[in-house]
C-alpha cells in the first residue's frame, strides 16, 4: 500500500516537472495560435533568410528581406530532375548549395510515382 502511494506521488511530481519544463513552449504555441499570420510570417522569414545564404538562392536572386510575393516570383516550379545537379554539387562539396545547414544524410524515397 505504501509503495503505491509513493509511486503515485513520484508520478505526480514527475508530471508536474514536465509541465513546468514545457510551459514556455506551450505558452509560445498558444500565443502563436492567436495570430497565425505572424507565426507564418516568422517561419517564412527564417526560410527566406536561410535560402538567401545558399548558392541556389543566390542563383535565383533571393534576398533575406524578400517578402512572400518577391520570394514566390523568383523561384521557378521545378521537378526533381531539375534539382539533381544542385543535389550532386551539395553532396560533393558539402557547402551551402541547396541548404544552409549541414546535411546529416541523404536518402532515396520510394515516392508515389516511382
Amino acid at each position: 500500500m505504501r509503495s503505491n502511494t509513493l509511486r503515485r506521488l513520484f508520478i505526480r511530481s514527475l508530471i508536474h516537472l514536465v509541465r513546468l519544463a514545457l510551459w514556455p513552449t506551450a505558452w509560445r504555441f498558444r500565443r502563436a495560435l492567436k495570430r497565425p499570420d505572424l507565426a507564418q510570417a516568422k517561419v517564412l522569414r527564417a526560410l527566406v533568410t536561410a535560402l538567401a545564404k545558399t548558392e541556389y538562392g543566390q542563383a535565383h536572386h533571393v534576398a533575406p528581406d524578400d517578402g512572400y510575393n518577391e520570394f514566390r516570383s523568383k523561384l521557378p516550379i521545378v521537378s526533381y530532375e531539375d534539382l539533381i545537379p544542385w543535389i550532386e554539387r551539395q553532396q560533393r562539396r558539402e557547402s551551402r548549395v541547396l541548404v544552409s545547414e549541414k546535411v546529416q544524410c541523404y536518402g532515396k524515397t520510394s515516392g508515389s510515382s516511382g
